[in-house]
């Protein structure tokens, strides 16, 4: 196997839950050594503690820490804490998703790191932001889902729906795209420095067409599954009661699902701000899609270039020709657990590989890596 474009980069990774883990599973896929730390001794049923489990452990410790080297240590023991600054003065990166404080009180904040390591890249990882009245507090994917705008866009009556780790998932991402920009950095001038990054931030960075649309003084609101910015972009059930999405993004498709659908060539519907504006579209499309069955649509709306789907179940997914050609999942022997598949690299580089590796047990690999590293 060709090493993966991250080879030779080390990472302390000091994480938990979802959002610090994942971006570690990530800097793993590309080819860093990441160094996930556990306390020594914890048992498979206590890693994680988010249901359900595989084997007894957590699917989403197993899922969230692929691609790591698993280092024992307890970081309320001052010897541990001394070892784990040892292992920063061989690390390039050092990532924590611990809240304001915490990692500090160990003994293992910025300061206490960059004095061990100047060229630290030290990515610190939170809900809230650094500063501010919340900075504190806990943060969690639904809980800033409803702070940061997500839930006033979707959903009716006052019922949401939420997207299960949409943030989590996406600050981690954020957090990669962070820490390989100051790696960069560092490769041109010697320099370290800290990354900071809250899912409040990314959730909002994420969001900048709505803020942009709403600081330009458009009233949003929540449209069921249908989109803020296009029309039609919704779900609707057909006559054999399944549900079918349809997304018309440019006139060349709204022009074809009309070749399909009787009654749409109406003037005030021939721009997307009429079809956007006019509450009879709606209605006349359900009517329309209820008539006839979801093969029937799927077969006439593909065959003209509109685009349309269908919510496939994960079963379906895995064993979808598109996916199966891509390659895209990944069954990874575990010792503990198995055979585990998952989402796997969503990377394909020409002169790399991408690595997808078993989750370790806490401090599975200590001596190795202590050995390796001299300390």
């Amino acid at each position: 196997m060709r090493a993966g474009p991250l080879d030779g980069i080390r990472v302390l990774d000091l994480t938990l839950w979802m959002v610090g883990p994942w971006a570690g599973s990530q800097l793993g896929a590309l080819g860093a050594d990441v160094l996930h730390v556990e306390k020594p001794g914890t048992p498979p049923e206590a890693l994680g503690r988010v249901p359900p489990t595989i084997g007894g452990t957590s699917i989403g410790y197993i899922a969230w820490n692929m691609n790591k080297r698993g280092l024992g240590l307890d970081l309320k023991d001052p010897d541990h804490v001394r070892t784990a600054l040892d292992v920063v003065e061989k690390c390039d990166v050092f990532l924590s998703n611990m809240r304001p404080g915490v990692v500090d009180r160990l003994g293992l904040g910025y300061e206490a790191v960059a004095a061990r390591n100047p060229a630290i890249v030290y990515c610190d990882v939170n809900g809230w932001g650094h500063v501010g009245p919340m900075s504190g507090s806990p943060g969690s994917d639904g809980v800033l889902q409803g702070y940061s705008g997500f839930w006033s866009l979707n959903g009716t009556d006052g019922e949401f729906y939420r997207h299960y780790t949409q943030l989590d998932s996406s600050t981690g991402n954020l957090a990669v795209v962070g820490i390989l920009a100051a790696l960069a950095h560092r490769r041109r001038t010697g320099v370290g420095q800290r990354v900071r990054i809250s899912m409040l931030r990314a959730a909002m960075a994420l969001q900048a067409v709505p803020l942009g649309l709403t600081l330009a003084g458009e009233r949003l609101g929540a449209k069921g599954a249908a989109s803020q910015l296009t029309a039609p972009d919704d779900v609707f059930t057909c006559a054999d009661r399944l549900h079918l999405g349809v997304s018309v993004t440019s006139e060349e498709q709204w022009r074809a699902l009309c070749g399909e659908v009787d009654g749409l060539d109406r003037p005030e519907w021939g721009t997307n701000e009429g079809r956007l504006a006019d509450p009879a579209l709606a209605p006349a499309l359900r009517a329309a899609f209820a008539a006839r069955s979801r093969p029937y649509w799927l077969w006439r709306l593909r065959k003209v270039g509109v685009p349309v789907a269908y919510p496939l179940t994960f079963d379906e997914l895995r064993s979808h020709r598109q996916v199966e050609r891509l390659g895209q999942l990944s069954t990874v022997d575990t010792h503990t657990w198995g055979q585990v598949t998952t989402g796997g690299s969503p990377w394909r580089f020409s002169g790399h590989d991408t690595h997808w590796s078993s989750p370790p047990l806490a401090g599975e690999h200590t001596e190795e890596i202590l050995k390796e590293l001299g300390t």
